[in-house]
């Protein structure tokens, strides 16, 4: 697993060739619905809402982690399985082509009716086993026109996400690694697009119990903002069980060096947002919301059905 070093000559240059054009080029099925979306936002005082709404579903949507597939289940070549036959729920029915046993494997998944904890899910999905030892592994996954939930609720996905999971036996510490160069998002009329993202989270114990940190950083284009933004957390967000952050600072920056800032308080409850509308340096506003006042309708809905 790597790290990003956010003061770095390439990421600094990487962000601001990003913003530049949001790396909005036309590709994939959902397209179109980003051809009046590109160039980044300037964030005024009337955009702060929105713009931290969208970032903080974007956060909580990278630690989603999507790892619905379990190697030792599916194998086949081309045939039909029952979808519990492939560790899913419900009744539909999964094609699955290849094995996802041994590291180099690949298999090709077209999911029908199924469930992924509780969630509908359909689409077409490919994944590979970069490597595996132990709880340690690697895989890749590559979305098409995949699907989670159902009616007006649906999400579709596309793009392609490596996840790079590590475990330490001594502490206990799981480490989860989301990278992914483009990932498109779509609900209803809304959508995002999702960018040289890098975002990790690590909990010790089992899941949702012990202490958790989250770092991330990407670009996000998003039409509840009407243009795009670069995220970084500045400091990690830091928090216990399923609660929300008690520490931790996320840095959103848009044109002429606008930016946001979301600082989490000790209370758990509340987060302290700060906004430069100038881009001189200086904040020269701020207020306290609370952490349910910053869902993103369409980001934060996949993380909290999961």
């Amino acid at each position: 697993m790597y790290r990003v070093d956010y003061h770095s000559t390439p990421f600094l240059l990487a962000i601001s060739l990003a913003l530049s054009g949001c790396l909005a080029d036309k590709s994939g099925p959902a397209s179109e619905l980003f051809e009046t979306k590109s160039g980044h936002i300037t964030i005024t005082k009337t955009k702060v809402p929105d713009v931290t709404k969208e970032s903080m579903g974007a956060v909580r949507f990278s630690s989603v982690a999507l790892d619905i597939v379990e190697p030792s289940k599916i194998e086949g070549e081309g045939r039909s399985l029952p979808c519990n036959k492939a560790g899913f729920g419900g009744n539909g029915t999964v094609i699955a082509k290849g094995k996802l046993q041994t590291p180099g494997d690949t298999i090709e998944l077209a999911i029908s009716g199924c469930k992924y904890r509780g969630v509908p899910i359909s689409g077409d999905l490919e994944v590979d086993l970069v490597s595996r030892e132990g709880k340690n592994y690697v895989v890749n996954y590559r979305y098409k026109e995949f699907v989670f939930g159902d009616s007006t609720d649906a999400l579709t996905m596309n793009g392609e996400v490596t996840i790079d999971n590590s475990y330490d036996e001594q502490t206990k510490r799981t480490v989860t690694a989301r990278t992914t160069k483009n990932l498109e998002l779509v609900q209803g009329t809304k959508s995002a697009k999702i960018n040289e993202m890098w975002c990790a989270d690590s909990h010790i114990g089992p899941k949702g119990e012990g202490p958790y940190e989250i770092e991330c950083t990407m670009i996000l284009t998003s039409s509840a903002i009407d243009g795009c933004v670069a995220l970084e957390t500045s400091k990690k967000f830091q928090g216990t069980g399923n609660g929300n952050p008690t520490a931790g600072e996320l840095l959103i920056t848009g044109a002429i060096e606008t930016k946001t800032q979301i600082i989490a308080q000790p209370d758990g409850k509340h987060a302290l947002i700060k906004w430069d509308s100038d881009g001189d340096g200086l904040y020269e506003g701020q207020l306290l919301k609370k952490w349910d006042e910053m869902e993103s309708d369409m980001l934060s809905w996949l993380t909290k059905v999961l």
